[in-house]
């Protein structure tokens, strides 16, 4: 408030000196338009006399802006057309001589007089511009003046000296004028902001009464002069009389750390707001806020220093400050077991206890179960108290937080296996609830009594151990639902390949065979973990297209016919038309649809070409071919290793592709 007054002081004062100065700058300037004019009608030269009148019309608007208040705007004005018009006389007239010579400096003097430093710098370049229009604009024909002779360079050289001259010496003037006028503009601004700083302080005591819930006080070098009665409640005084005379460092019981604080702060006259503690009757700590301004009092000046207890906005700091703490914490913890010590760990810093205990209601028993505990209570974990009994009764029924500075009076009160609660004087307990629903209990005690700003910052950090309790809980079902069903998706997927090599004798095994094969050497190829499962169910149902072919096809024991093989060849698309429709079975679907596939490709069902192929079809389409080759069939033994070896080499870049192939190669050498 303090800034924009002193900005408006200074615009006001500004103001106050540059218009009149304007305003007679506007009169002279209309007095020389009419010595133009009437020196035009004598020479009976009726451009000037036009020129002139236009001008002077004009000369109008920077009148009216002035009058209206736009002070900047008139002077840019009002110099602009002052320069506009002697350059125009000039020009129509006799050109550059001694007398537009001359006319320039004065204009430079309006300019310096109407216009801030860079408007100044700025319209004394246009000025030089304006002579050297004068002289090279003749004297390139540009326009025909009525001088004697034409001018040259000599004469804007002459001008552009004296010009400069002037310029220098109306800066250097103007600013030693402008440095006194915002000496004495300081000098004003400070005594009328001190006048109103006193008027302020004389109103705002004036109101002293009416601020009964804010302690005010007012001393004069330490000593109270007066005080209301918050103020002296505030101190442990019943009435503001018992204060006065007294010295306010003496007299008020603030710590050692505050009084220090305060010393400090009023020594160095800082208008600041600091924190300071009083120690109460019952030694406990009161925190307030206090300041101190300047006032006049009873005809001299004196402090006003006003007090106010901050213990609500502290407690709210204190819980706020838990509740981040805590849930920084909660986010490390992703499961039940890790979070709840990381609960107790969090209450017995915040509140600073002797003992903790969480209990977890079991969803069979319905019994609260110790899952976390510290101090005085740490042994507890593991102890079950049954259903309904105790204080856990009073929380579950009332669903509302629970104190007692004297529990060894409630004989519900009920001591746990292992539990010595000889030393707990005092406990405090909450409910945990979530959706209305109790999951646990929250319990705390202590070896002296619990303050009702402890208890409250139990009851906020139990909501928030509710929620992170809770979500944690749903979260691990879920994940254990998920892993069920996980194992319920394979075992049935496990069926379905045994039930195909059950079908199919003559490769019996071989799914369960390549799926490792498969796995290992897409690991090696670069499958990340997460989808190296979908592989293994991709490899497990390789042939479940082959569930679709007649048994006359699939059995028969002798070479297939054309008709028979197109028939075959249609088992990847029988795979994808079983699998497409099952969500779960979509990331494993390319090595069912495309492991027939070739690099050149001359496969099917699609006849894709090199990197067209899935990579975890190609992966598959060399380990399925490896396994064949090594296993019997009727229509062939079994190929050693070097045979088959050598097959995968030769049909590298035709069937296969040549990269995976080099891979399988290593990952089969390291074997």
């Amino acid at each position: 408030m303090s800034e924009l007054k002193s900005k408006e002081l200074n615009e006001e004062d500004e103001n106050s000196q540059t218009k009149p100065i304007l305003s007679a700058l506007i009169w002279i300037s209309w007095g020389a338009y009419l010595v133009a004019l009437i020196s035009g009608i004598y020479w009976a030269d009726r451009t000037l006399v036009l020129v002139t009148l236009i001008n002077c019309v004009i000369l109008v608007i920077p009148f009216f802006l002035l009058r209206n208040g736009n002070i900047r705007a008139s002077g840019y004005l009002l110099v602009m057309m002052v320069l506009v018009m002697v350059t125009l006389v000039a020009t129509i007239g006799q050109g550059i001589h001694d007398f537009t010579i001359l006319a320039y400096p004065i204009i430079i003097v309006f300019a310096s007089l109407a216009l801030d430093r860079l408007g100044f710098r700025i319209f004394v370049i246009l000025t030089l511009v304006a002579v050297a229009w004068l002289v090279f604009g003749e004297a390139l024909g540009l326009f025909v003046s009525k001088n004697y002779e034409t001018p040259g360079l000599i004469d804007f050289l002459e001008a552009a000296v004296i010009l400069s001259i002037a310029a220098l010496a109306v800066n250097l003037l103007s600013a030693n004028i402008r440095k006194n006028l915002d000496l004495a503009k300081q000098e004003i601004v400070q005594r009328k902001q001190a006048e109103t700083a006193l008027l302020e302080s004389e109103q705002r005591y004036k109101n002293l009464s009416l601020m009964a819930s804010e302690g005010i006080m007012v001393h004069d070098a330490g000593i109270i002069l007066d005080a209301n009665q918050a103020f002296a409640d505030l101190a442990g005084y019943s009435s503001p009389e018992e204060l006065i005379g007294k010295i306010g460092l003496e007299s008020i019981p603030f710590t050692s750390k505050s009084r220090q604080l305060i010393q400090s702060h009023f020594l160095e006259d800082s208008p600041d707001t600091i924190e300071v503690e009083l120690i109460r009757s019952d030694g406990s700590l009161l925190p307030t806020e206090t300041n101190a301004r300047k006032i006049i009092y009873k005809g001299q000046q004196t402090r006003l220093v006003s007090m106010t207890d901050i213990t609500e906005r502290k407690q709210r700091e204190k819980v706020l400050q838990a509740i981040s703490s805590l849930s920084a914490a909660l986010r490390s913890a992703p499961s039940r077991v890790e979070m709840l010590p990381v609960i107790v760990e969090q209450l017995s810093r915040i509140l600073n206890c002797d003992s903790i205990l969480i209990q977890i209601i079991e969803e069979q028993t319905q019994d609260a179960v110790v899952e976390g505990a510290y101090g005085e209570w740490s042994l507890a974990i593991g102890s079950h108290q049954p259903n309904n009994t105790g204080l856990n009764a009073v929380l579950r029924e009332t669903m509302a937080p629970y104190l007692n500075n004297n529990i060894k009076d409630d004989p519900r009160f009920i001591t746990l296996e292992n539990v010595n609660n000889d030393n707990i004087i005092a406990t405090a307990g909450v409910p945990l609830v979530v959706q209305d629903q109790v999951i646990g209990f929250l319990w705390m005690g202590g070896k002296k009594e619990i303050a009702e700003s402890e208890f409250h910052l139990l009851t906020a950090i139990a909501d928030i151990a509710a929620n992170a309790i809770h979500r944690t809980t749903l979260h691990e079902r879920t994940l254990m639902h998920a892993v069920n069903l996980s194992q319920a998706y394979d075992s049935t997927l496990e069926g379905w390949a045994h039930a195909l090599e059950l079908r199919d004798q003559e490769t019996e095994g071989h799914a369960r065979k390549v799926v490792q094969k498969t796995i290992e050497l897409a690991r090696k190829m670069g499958i990340t973990e997460n989808e190296l499962e979908h592989v293994r169910r991709g490899a497990l149902l390789h042939d479940i297209g082959k569930m679709g072919i007649p048994d006359s096809v699939l059995l028969k024991p002798g070479t297939l016919n054309e008709r028979e093989w197109e028939i075959m060849r249609r088992h990847p698309e029988y795979a994808y038309n079983l699998m497409q429709p099952i969500e779960y079975l979509h990331p494993a679907l390319d090595i069912p649809y495309c492991h027939h596939e070739k690099w050149d490709g001359s496969g099917y069902p699609r006849g894709l070409k090199g990197e067209d192929i899935p990579l975890v079809a190609r992966i598959f389409a060399i380990v399925d071919v490896w396994d064949a080759l090594l296993s019997d069939r009727p229509y062939r033994k079994a190929w050693g290793k070097e045979q088959a070896i050598g097959y995968l080499r030769d049909q590298a870049g035709k069937h296969f592709d040549p990269h995976v192939v080099k891979a399988f190669l290593e990952m089969m050498n390291e074997k």
